[in-house]
């Protein structure tokens, strides 16, 4: 499992104080008593927002918990990528628990495969999906049929490379390209 052999790696690595991060740099993140691969995302005041991609989650932590990926890590593909769900937006603030409902159903039932169609990219990187079964309509047709969603506009992305912005890690499939990092800089986000 890679979080075991980065927790038996990662305790003989002593902080670098003079760590230059850098805007989607691939980094080793020590959160909640372990340690997991990261991209740096925002950092302020000293404490800098990372998506642990294998988690799928963000994380807040200090900069004295970070350290470089060693590059024997770079090379597993990552477990989790974050999507938006393309076309649709909740009518409300937040979507309510029957909408929730709907969504879980359709995604967990067994009655057949889930397919995830790329639609396209938010302007912060997020891939948009659309979620689509064999023979059925898709969770964006289904929300907006039952107007548990309204309708918005996909983001038109000129160049459109499904993992383009996770792509320093190796990949398994052939759209992989190389994604220039910028420095963070003070409160400014690293996206």
């Amino acid at each position: 499992m890679i979080q075991e052999e980065l927790a038996a790696k990662m305790p003989l690595t002593k902080p670098n104080l003079e760590l230059n991060l850098r805007k989607n740099d691939l980094i080793a993140v020590y959160w909640e008593e372990y340690w997991y691969r990261g991209i740096a995302f925002k950092k302020k005041n000293g404490m800098v927002t990372v998506f642990l991609v294998d988690k799928g989650i963000y994380a807040l932590t200090d900069l004295s918990n970070l350290r470089l990926l060693p590059e024997e890590f770079k090379q597993y593909p990552m477990c989790s990528l974050q999507v938006s769900l393309a076309g649709v937006t909740q009518p409300e603030k937040s979507w309510n628990i029957n909408t929730s409902d709907v969504m879980q159903n359709y995604i967990n039932s067994m009655d057949s495969k889930v397919y995830m169609v790329l639609r396209g990219r938010e302007s912060l990187g997020r891939l948009e999906v659309d979620i689509s079964k064999e023979n059925d309509l898709t969770l964006v047709d289904i929300l907006l049929q039952s107007k548990q969603a309204d309708p918005v506009k996909i983001s038109n992305t000129p160049s459109l490379n499904p993992l383009c912005k996770y792509d320093n890690f190796k990949r398994t499939t052939a759209e992989a390209s190389i994604v220039k990092s910028k420095s963070i800089a003070g409160d400014a986000n690293v996206n």
